[in-house]
């Protein structure tokens, strides 16, 4: 008879304990609200090659509409040089993606993170918080980037005009570029890009 009462509050404690579990993920902070991850591919599970409307769509269902597109600002956004004619740039704030021919075939050719054509803007005012599969991305101090892309980054400082550019796996066709606005040893990174990509002048 005394059993009864303790293996009915097991299995309560029990049944407590599975639901506090299965519950305990959406509790969870910090994690971003969207999986856009920075890669030599594409951005997130949109790679590139892509149609441009599946991609645009994609990406604004995460993280909103775009603030500008070239095709609707007319003259208005400069476009960059990417080495072939139907340039398309589509922004999230200092998000870029760029397309490659004329709708209805554009296709996604390239993204940059860090710097908005538009404004002239470094600064991520959507708060978007990209970065590589690495967990690298703008505001990275250039100690960390080091020690993460160890053997896979080559760096190459321009005191000149005290700016740091580099590239992740640049042996490679597809790879990451990025900069640090100044030679200063324990910067922050400033910009990322895929490459191949495209110049803004």
């Amino acid at each position: 008879m005394d059993r009864l009462p303790i293996a009915l509050l097991v299995a309560v404690a029990a049944l407590l304990a599975a639901c506090g579990t299965a519950t305990s993920p959406t509790s969870t902070t910090g994690a971003p609200p969207h999986d856009l991850t920075l890669l030599p591919t594409g951005i997130g599970r949109y790679d590139v090659g892509q149609p441009a409307a599946e991609v645009i769509e994609g990406v604004s269902a995460e993280i909103g509409g775009p603030d500008a597109d070239s095709t609707e600002q007319e003259g208005s956004m400069a476009l960059p040089d990417c080495g072939f004619p139907g340039v398309r740039v589509v922004t999230w704030g200092s998000l870029v993606l760029v397309f490659e021919g004329e709708d209805p075939d554009a296709r996604f050719y390239s993204w940059s993170y860090g710097f908005d054509p538009v404004t002239g803007n470094a600064e991520d005012l959507r708060q978007l918080g990209l970065v590589t599969d690495r967990g690298v991305g703008p505001g990275t101090p250039r100690p960390e980037v080091e020690r993460i892309y160890r053997g896979r980054l080559a760096i190459e400082d321009d005191t000149t005009i005290d700016v740091a550019t580099f590239t992740i796996d640049g042996d490679e066709e597809e790879h990451l570029g990025g900069r640090f606005p100044t030679t200063d040893p324990d910067a922050s990174l400033q910009f990322l890009e895929r490459v191949p990509g495209c110049t803004f002048s």
